[in-house]
């Protein structure tokens, strides 16, 4: 389902939801869970020791 599609859907469940049909709320937002999400493009984040130069610190006072 597209972005703008997503949106649609939400927004109409908050209006429902304003309205006290919080049920119908629940349902429409559930709708939108049970699609299949994409693959992320990034799946993990390898952090290291970051790499300094010696000329590039601040002599210590």
């Amino acid at each position: 389902m597209k972005l703008s599609r997503k949106l649609e859907n939400m927004f109409s469940a908050i209006s429902f939801a304003e309205e006290g049909e919080f049920e119908t709320a629940r349902q429409m937002v559930a709708e939108n869970a049970d699609e299949p999400r994409r693959k992320p493009a990034v799946d993990e984040v390898k952090l290291g020791t970051p790499r300094i130069n010696q000329g590039q610190l601040a002599p210590k006072a």
